[in-house]
């Protein structure tokens, strides 16, 4: 299990401000 990027994505998402996006991204990654 690649528990481990999934976080380090979201987090990087949110630092960019990217909240609908990273919404998209876990909904693709689901």
């Amino acid at each position: 299990m690649k528990d481990n990027t999934v976080p380090l994505k979201l987090i990087a998402l949110l630092a960019n401000g990217e909240f609908h996006s990273g919404s998209s991204w876990v909904k693709r990654w689901e």
